[in-house]
């Protein structure tokens, strides 16, 4: 009889294990995928604006997309950082097609429309990376490290929102910017 109790408690044992590295090994597959899509979109921003550095001509807009290089540099460090002390590496390519067809269209603009298209391109990435991160910190199950480093995140996107909001009713104030659906 001691025998099946025995045997019984290891089996309990066992799955718990088990469950608790089934649980682990999904919380990790989510963080990656997270931390992957972050990057995504902070990528997208540095590229986007490195072209709005370079082939604009209004001095706000170009301290703006200056700015915006140096914080989401900063913050893709701290990505691969957490990525890293996951055991993981982020993908060498991080653009998304789409992104890629869009930057590359706004490499081609002359400075007007260009502002615009920067704009809103920047706009609309930066509410959809916030929706993202928002949905992610509520809900929940998140490492305390990932977990301070998506509320800085969320201030640093805000501020940056602000300032393109501003931007584009200052200097662009026929250019409304579309949010994601």
């Amino acid at each position: 009889m001691t025998q099946v109790k025995l045997i019984s408690a290891l089996l309990r044992g066992t799955l718990a294990l088990s469950l608790l590295v089934w649980s682990g090994a999904a919380f990790a597959q989510a963080d990656r995928e997270f931390l992957t899509e972050a990057a995504r979109g902070l990528q997208e921003r540095i590229d986007a604006s490195m072209i709005g550095h370079i082939r604009n001509e209004n001095p706000q807009i170009d301290g703006l997309s200056e700015d915006l290089v140096r914080d989401h540099r900063e913050a893709l460090d701290e990505i691969e950082r957490l990525a890293g002390a996951e055991g993981f590496s982020l993908p060498d390519t991080l653009l998304r097609p789409e992104a890629q067809d869009e930057i590359a269209r706004l490499s081609e603009r002359r400075p007007q429309p260009l502002d615009r298209e920067y704009l809103e391109f920047i706009g609309v990435s930066l509410a959809r990376d916030l929706q993202l991160l928002e949905e992610r910190l509520t809900g929940g199950g998140l490492e305390d490290e990932t977990a301070s480093w998506m509320r800085r995140r969320v201030v640093s996107l805000r501020r940056l929102q602000d300032r393109v909001n501003e931007l584009r009713t200052e200097v662009l104030p026929a250019a409304p910017i579309n949010e994601p659906s």
